[in-house]
């Protein structure tokens, strides 16, 4: 990011083209800032002119500082007008020094890109509500800018201005229950635009959102944490939040293990060794829209989760989950799982299962898992009607989905399933519907004529 108050001698000013659209000429203004951030902004000279005249309130501006309007427009005129407000904006920021007002920032973009005017404007929005937030979304940008001021002792170039204190955003950050982080406000549709997001410039500068790092330190009473398309390789410090999470978010990226996303500050740990790693208030970690192709040993860092989510990556079996002894919800959907052989070893009480959108054909895993109460098979590989029998024993099953399945396609697929179940559970709720009584009496003679046939 930018920090024009730190070396103010190394930013420049100038205007490197511009264009005609629909009759208007737009000058193309090109900011430069210390470590070769830019950032461009258009504007037409209507708005020259109309800063000009707020300018003139606010600084001791002579009033034929701006070139005057003319009305032969020609090349030639574009060209000589581009060389002058060129000049007439580089004499502003040479009157204005660290100064700047806030019509100047506004007009040039600083407060979108540079740590001091970005954190001014966000300053003065959270002192305009007036009242503490619970729930707040930042973006990238401002996380990065919070961290890097934290870091500087109180400068004098700060605005006296108590609404454009930086107090205003520490007190706001440690009093934050619920924290979401994101790029940019931009609303994505789909993990493809996020992932793009992920190695595009933000807004019309030259800034990656990848490479801007942030600590959560001012956040110390986070309950709640959601990481939009953030890679968490750039948290550098979370040892504070590990206390106080208790749901932990993190979708569309490229993250592959939930090392990366439990150990995104210290990486390269002996975890199993560090107790100030383990996230002991963690109950529900999502982490759907990844592409997690591993469960590594880094979960046991979550002792207490009750709820993972791991649809729509790329597992292609489980690992580590035995020893959550609390998880109880597991979603495993759109994954690549073709076989659930011995996941009774693999997993401990879990009570929901969300199996769907992957390659399963057989359930023979599915077995022994007796907890389970809700079982979501849809839209799988399921051929045989007979692989139901898998399901059809365990004591306290209540819902399973099979649509989408070859099986589903089957004359009097309900009737045979049912019949599984009559000798167990007449309440089974099959693909979201509630058996009728026609079909459990139906179930029940088709379930008796199999036994006869099985006596014989």
């Amino acid at each position: 990011m930018a920090f024009y108050h730190l070396n103010p001698s190394e930013t420049s000013i100038t205007i490197s083209s511009f264009e005609t659209v629909d009759s208007i000429t737009y000058y193309d203004i090109k900011i430069s800032c210390y470590r070769n951030v830019e950032w461009t902004v258009k504007h037409r000279f209507k708005d020259f002119y109309e800063i000009h005249e707020k300018l003139q309130k606010s600084i001791a501006i002579p009033k034929d500082l701006l070139p005057g309007k003319k009305l032969v427009k020609n090349l030639q005129l574009f060209q000589q007008r581009k060389t002058e407000l060129e000049k007439y904006l580089q004499a502003i920021a040479q009157i204005a020094q660290l100064n700047f007002p806030l019509e100047f920032v506004e007009f040039l973009d600083f407060q979108k890109y540079d740590v001091i005017f970005l954190l001014q404007r966000l300053a003065k929005d959270i002192f305009k509500l007036g009242y503490i937030q619970k729930s707040w979304t930042f973006t990238i940008l401002e996380m990065h800018a919070i961290s890097s001021r934290v870091l500087l002792p109180r400068q004098s170039f700060e605005v006296q201005n108590s609404a454009f204190d930086f107090s205003n955003i520490l007190d706001f950050c440690c009093h934050l229950e619920k924290l979401q982080i994101v790029p940019e406000r931009s609303i994505f549709s789909t993990k493809e635009e996020m992932l793009k997001n992920l190695i595009s410039p933000i807004g019309t500068s030259n800034i990656l959102s990848s490479t801007l790092t942030f600590d959560m330190s001012p956040f110390t009473s986070i309950q709640s944490l959601e990481l939009i398309g953030i890679v968490p390789q750039n948290i550098v410090k979370c040892n504070n939040i590990r206390s106080t999470v208790e749901n932990l978010k993190l979708n569309n990226t490229r993250v592959q293990t939930v090392k990366e996303i439990l150990l995104p500050d210290s990486i390269h740990k002996n975890f199993l060794s560090e107790n100030d790693q383990v996230w002991y208030r963690l109950k529900n970690l999502d982490l759907a829209y990844n592409e997690i192709w591993l469960i590594d040993p880094a979960i046991k860092l979550a002792p207490n989760i009750e709820e993972l989510h791991l649809n729509d990556n790329k597992l292609k079996t489980i690992s580590n989950l035995r020893s959550l002894c609390h998880l109880n919800h597991l979603n495993l959907s759109g994954n690549m799982i073709e076989s659930l052989l011995d996941w009774h070893l693999k997993l401990g009480n879990i009570s929901v299962l969300n199996l769907s959108c992957n390659q399963i054909q057989s359930l023979k895993g599915v077995s022994h898992l007796k907890s389970l109460r809700i079982l979501d098979l849809s839209r799988n590989q399921i051929k045989d009607i007979n692989e139901i029998e898998n399901i059809a024993k365990l004591p306290v099953i209540e819902y399973i989905s099979l649509n989408g399945n070859i099986i589903a396609q089957e004359m009097d697929y309900r009737i045979k399933i049912l019949s599984m179940f009559v000798d167990y559970n007449y309440n089974i709720i099959l693909d979201n519907e509630t058996s009728s009584q026609t079909e459990i009496d139906k179930a029940m003679v088709l379930a008796a004529l199999r036994n006869r046939q099985n006596i014989k």
